[in-house]
């Protein structure tokens, strides 16, 4: 397994879906990153990482703090995923990460 720490903050507040007759908690995680480039320009860039999180025990105790903004120390395995996009049938590369509880 392919294990990561990821230290970001919560751009929406964390949601509980079902799928298959299985709950999980999603939510996405922005890690901004910035740098200055050869001419002096002051580059940014986010990176935004869907997580999931299984509720097979429960819903998770740290659900009702996973609020839009708030600063979250994620660990679990990292996936990529490809998939079109509805809007432009673009193929879109995504990075997710199973969180672990």
């Amino acid at each position: 397994m392919l294990q990561v720490t990821l230290i970001g903050n919560l751009g929406a507040n964390a949601e509980v879906k079902v799928a298959d007759g299985r709950e999980f908690v999603t939510f996405r995680v922005a890690h901004n990153d910035s740098y200055t480039d050869a001419q002096g320009n002051k580059i940014e860039r986010s990176n935004w990482i869907d997580c999931t999180m299984s509720c097979a025990g429960g819903r998770p105790a740290v659900l009702p703090y996973l609020q839009r903004g708030t600063l979250v120390c994620v660990v679990g395995s990292l996936s990529t995923r490809v998939y079109s996009s509805e809007k432009d049938r673009c193929k879109v590369y995504s990075i997710c990460l199973s969180a672990l509880l």
